[in-house]
């Protein structure tokens, strides 16, 4: 495991205040343009805590979800991360996500953490970008399944995501059959050689429980603030989805 020197760490503390920063001005400048109206419909809203307390909860599993996908492609690479270290590195690094240029700072957040907790960062970095891609194939499942009659999209279309799945699941025995693509790429990102197909499946499942539960979080969500929501729970999945 490689040890970031002080000078590193240094920098790694001063990026992250950099970032907090930017959040701070972006959170402000929300909240003087939208807070109004949110406010407003806050005190017109009768709250039911009891659905608001269900949202956080479904938001969390669909968070753990995520993170346990996640951990289960670090270990294949060889990179023994906490679980808990994960959890808070993923739910940090999502609030980059409502900067400009998200994915980047999302990015840049991972690495920082990672590698302030003695991790590598690059391979951390990476493994949440794949993870990433691997989310946003599921994701356009979930979307076809749950709202393809909602927003219009035939169910041939369906095939497309679908292929897309089962290429991820075939990914390692298609990449270590073919010896001069699998070297490159096992020299740039190290430990991917040793990811299998069952690990590819398992970031699949996750990641359509995160859609899901999310999805379900937000109609809970609904419920608890508004009168009647009267969509089914599909329609909230794959609104989120869709988002």
């Amino acid at each position: 495991m490689v040890t970031a020197s002080p000078r590193i760490r240094g920098a790694l503390r001063i990026a992250v205040a950099a970032v907090v920063v930017a959040m701070v001005i972006v959170l402000v400048q929300s909240l003087r343009r939208d807070g109004p109206a949110a406010l407003a419909a806050w005190r017109a809203a009768h709250v039911r805590w009891s659905w608001v307390a269900a949202s956080i909860a479904c938001a969390l599993a669909g968070h753990g979800a995520f993170v346990f996908g996640w951990r289960r492609l670090l270990m294949d690479a060889g990179v023994p991360a906490p679980l808990w270290q994960l959890l808070r590195i993923f739910l940090v690094s999502n609030l980059g996500r409502y900067l400009p240029g998200g994915k980047a700072w999302q990015m840049a957040i991972v690495g920082a953490m990672a590698a302030e907790r003695q991790l590598p960062a690059g391979m951390v970095a990476a493994s949440s970008l794949l993870q990433g891609v691997v989310g946003v194939v599921v994701g356009l499942v979930v979307l076809f399944v749950a709202g393809g009659a909602a927003v219009g999209v035939r169910t041939v279309w369906l095939v497309l995501p679908i292929a897309a799945v089962a290429g991820l699941l075939a990914g390692p025995a298609i990449l270590r059959s073919l010896p001069r693509v699998n070297a490159p790429i096992a020299r740039r990102v190290p430990g991917i050689a040793s990811v299998t197909a069952a690990t590819m499946w398992t970031l699949t499942w996750t990641s359509a429980a995160s859609w899901i539960m999310w999805g379900i979080a937000l109609w809970a969500l609904a419920t608890a603030l508004l009168s009647e929501a009267s969509a089914p729970v599909t329609a909230y999945v794959a609104a989120w989805a869709g988002s």
